[in-house]
């Protein structure tokens, strides 16, 4: 080969060396976690262009866990379950609500849960209706407010929440149950995010809460991002402030129980 040869091989080899490493540190995964925590999170921005840099070539999950260790107060890295298509099909299944005598239980707040609670309330006809929601884990917090405008008596109920940067918003569930008597709701520790939320806004329409201990304490407005295939990352964005609260605060402390009520402990015999 001539020098000449050499010589024009050489700008192109560097070229091709160039290429090589900005396609190592291209990571579209890395880069959509990058943008979705500094649009739902701008405090962590300078922390995750750091970590960005850190991490180049290790993939979206080096930063999800490099944000994690930085800030555990806030976020959280959750492992995804991946369940069988037979238990998937299975919990697609199973009600979102189920009535027991004068009793309603909402286990989550699936697709059909308002169609089903109102069927529920036609046909349970006057009188006060006891809730149960000791297995209530949570959903679609949009269902939860519709839920809850069907149990709330007629009037406002604010949820105030306050993100991580001291910003306030607000948001108002419009109650519409003008003829429904609600009698006992009874909470428990598996009562959390959305269903917790629920809880609160009964307790301050006057409802009774009953249990033994209090929720699971998990008023706080979350999102969350996906760092891979097996890992999300849960953001907190800010406490949620539902009226007075039970507990006169919004830092995510829970509902508590006003008192061990008398169907209580008939609810606990029952589901052992």
């Amino acid at each position: 080969m001539s020098v000449s040869s050499l010589g024009a091989a050489f700008p192109l080899a560097l070229a091709m060396a160039a290429l090589t490493l900005a396609e190592i540190r291209a990571d579209p995964a890395q880069d959509r976690l990058v943008t979705q925590i500094e649009k739902l999170r701008p405090d962590l921005a300078g922390d995750v262009r750091q970590f960005k840099e850190r991490c180049a070539g290790s993939g979206a999950l080096c930063l999800a866990r490099a944000i994690a260790a930085h800030d555990p107060e806030t976020t959280a890295l959750v492992p995804v379950s991946h369940p069988q298509t037979d238990t998937i099909r299975w919990e697609r299944s199973q009600p979102s609500v189920a009535v027991s005598g004068r009793t309603v239980s909402i286990y989550r707040f699936g697709r059909s849960v308002v169609r089903d609670l109102r069927s529920i309330l036609d046909a349970a006809g006057p009188g006060p209706i006891d809730l149960d929601l000791r297995q209530n884990q949570g959903g679609d917090f949009e269902r939860m407010k519709q839920v809850a405008a069907i149990l709330l008596p007629l009037g406002h109920y604010p949820m105030t929440t306050t993100t991580l940067e001291g910003l306030v918003s607000v948001d108002v569930v419009h109650g519409t149950g003008r003829d429904l008597r609600l009698g006992d709701v009874t909470i428990g520790t598996k009562t959390t995010s959305a269903g917790e939320i629920l809880a609160a806004l009964l307790a301050e329409a006057g409802a009774r809460i009953c249990g033994d201990q209090p929720t699971a304490g998990s008023l706080r407005k979350k999102a969350v991002t996906i760092a891979d295939h097996d890992w999300r990352l849960v953001l907190v964005l800010g406490d949620i402030l539902v009226g007075r609260n039970a507990n006169g605060n919004g830092k995510g402390l829970g509902v508590a129980p006003q008192q061990l009520c008398g169907r209580t402990r008939s609810l606990e015999a029952g589901s052992n």
